[in-house]
């Protein structure tokens, strides 16, 4: 098996049972936390770390080059950088590997003990599945919020969301892997919600817990529009699917956001997320043709 750093050296020799893939652009910073907590953690099958870098301009290619020496699981980077977007990044990372089951993870949050087992066991009974989000142990201002699951419902249907999920390769297989055209958000919930069409199932596993880097401020505000500007695209694609809000619903979430910031609470995180996403679907309605308010 190869070990150590490979730069695009073609695909693992063997057929693993377990690939964690990593979507990374830039992430020098927050890249290794992540690695050692997953090399921490105990798994009792074959597995590998593939990260995908998706044209990191900073360091990240000198921090995986500290992991060369790691071997079960080896640590491998390969150069994902011919097409921008996390969906890219991902589809280059599973197929960079052998493995039957798929982990997906970010690069700039921390899994837990645990973690990798947990969703390895889940694929034996499932064809998707995702963890827990816990966001108190790298966010200071989040100390004490109750951690989340990372299987979220859109509409009726469960969908696993991309920092703690994970899929049979079979899966990805069958749906042709990840869509490349969703680069602004809602890329892997129409990933989950093709799978859901394919008839595939998808559980929660709460003892599969993620530490998760959440932004403030200004960044996550724009990080919410961007979430709202893929809304309209979801909502046109998956009519039958995906949550579709009436004008006259979306009208009294505006009047009580408006009132939180004539209120002085324009300012605090819910109502940032809620006033990003809000803008964006406006401004993704029009550029996807589809009133999605």
């Amino acid at each position: 098996m190869e070990t150590g750093i490979a730069e695009q050296a073609g695909e693992a020799h063997t057929t693993l049972d377990l690939g964690v893939v990593i979507p990374a652009r830039n992430a020098a910073s927050t890249l290794a936390a992540q690695l050692d907590a997953l090399l921490e953690n105990r798994y009792s099958g074959t597995w590998e770390i593939i990260v995908a870098d998706n044209g990191s301009t900073d360091g990240t290619a000198a921090v995986l080059a500290t992991y060369a020496s790691c071997s079960a699981p080896t640590v491998r980077r390969i150069d994902a950088s011919a097409e921008r977007g996390v969906n890219a990044a991902r589809n280059a990372g599973v197929r960079a590997t052998h493995a039957r089951k798929i982990l997906i993870c970010d690069a700039d949050d921390v899994a837990a003990p645990g973690y990798v087992q947990a969703l390895s066991d889940a694929l034996d009974v499932a064809d998707g599945a995702a963890g827990v989000m816990d966001f108190g142990r790298l966010n200071a201002h989040l100390a004490g919020k109750v951690p989340a699951s990372g299987l979220v419902r859109e509409g009726t249907t469960p969908v696993p969301i991309g920092a703690c999920c994970a899929w049979r390769r079979s899966v990805w297989e069958r749906l042709g892997g990840f869509d490349e055209s969703w680069v602004q958000g809602c890329d892997d919930i129409q990933f989950a919600l093709e799978a859901h069409r394919a008839g595939c199932v998808a559980i929660a596993v709460p003892t599969a817990v993620m530490h998760k880097r959440e932004r403030h401020g200004r960044e996550l505000f724009r990080q919410y529009v961007k979430y709202g500007l893929a809304r309209p695209r979801l909502c046109k694609a998956f009519p039958d699917l995906a949550e579709q809000r009436s004008t006259r619903a979306a009208a009294r979430h505006w009047l009580q956001l408006f009132g939180r910031v004539a209120t002085g609470r324009g300012g605090d995180e819910a109502t940032l997320r809620q006033l990003g996403k809000n803008l964006g679907r406006l401004i993704g309605s029009a550029r996807h043709r589809y009133w999605a308010p």
